[in-house]
């Protein structure tokens, strides 16, 4: 197994912000804001990459697992064991017990997931081997946005065992430090207001995609209105909706991300979603 790591530090004071680092509000708050948002960020980025030989049942093979995590460390003051925690759930299935090596080592060491005759014990496909089928799986965990009040990450699982292309799921996921969970429909919307949501998700699917409303299948889609992704996330102050292949259109359409402006579902948001959306009560 070959891992390396890296440190990522970010300092944010006096107005200096990376690429992924914003002010509250998707970068809309006044310089005081500003100020008041100064903190470290320090996360960790781990690579790690095996490849065995194997047999599929058919031919020779070999199988190639690679991963890439970027572990936070530290957001200011927040509590982040959560968040670690919320990472290891989302991403490694619980494996690692919320250390980031034992679940990158776990991650690499499942062979018996794949459904091929793997002996974990031999790493390294040989020169000599030439295997007829390559197999492989990459997983990334990057993040994409930090506030004061929250950070999001993107999470990528590509897969290829055969067939005519990879496989891959994809997700965005928002972790709020204040009360320390991850985002979800359940604590963004009111449990009565989900129809207003349904409604902006669709009214933003049919703009993006050139149609009206409730005609989505013109533009290739399986049904003419789409479900509310439990996929979602905060993203550039827009609650942003993600759907995977084949989910609602074909493999040609790739994920999916419908952006919905806080305006449009206003109505419809929680104390929390209000505050992390900047929507006045």
């Amino acid at each position: 197994m070959t891992v390396s790591k890296s440190l990522f530090v970010v300092l944010c004071a006096g107005g200096v912000f990376s690429a992924a680092l914003v002010s509250s509000c998707g970068g809309k708050g006044h310089p005081a804001d500003v100020a008041d948002s100064a903190f470290r960020a320090v996360s960790e980025v781990y690579t790690a990459d095996r490849t065995y030989p194997g047999y599929n049942g058919v031919d020779s093979c070999s199988l190639s697992l690679r991963a890439q995590v970027e572990w936070p460390v530290e957001f200011g003051s927040a509590d982040i064991e959560p968040l670690q925690a919320a990472i290891g759930e989302l991403v490694f299935d619980n494996r690692g017990a919320g250390d980031v090596g034992a679940m990158l080592d776990s991650f690499l060491t499942a062979t018996d997931d794949y459904g091929l005759d793997i002996d974990n014990k031999v790493v390294g496909a040989p020169a000599s081997m030439n295997p007829v089928a390559a197999y492989e799986r990459q997983l990334s965990v990057a993040r994409v946005e930090l506030n004061r009040d929250m950070v999001s990450y993107n999470i990528v699982d590509m897969s290829y065992m055969g067939g005519a292309h990879p496989n891959t799921y994809s997700r965005a996921f928002t972790y709020v430090f204040e009360p320390g969970e991850v985002l979800t429909a359940d604590n963004l919307f009111a449990a009565d207001s989900m129809s207003v949501v349904f409604a902006a998700v669709n009214r933003q699917a049919a703009y993006k995609f050139d149609v009206q409303p409730g005609e989505l299948t013109k533009a290739g889609f399986f049904e003419n209105a789409i479900g509310v992704s439990p996929l979602l996330s905060i993203q550039g102050g827009m609650v942003v909706f993600h759907y995977n292949p084949y989910e609602v259109a074909p493999y040609s359409f790739g994920a999916i991300d419908v952006a919905v402006a806080p305006w449009e579902i206003e109505q419809a948001l929680t104390p929390l979603g209000k505050r992390l959306l900047c929507v006045k009560e």
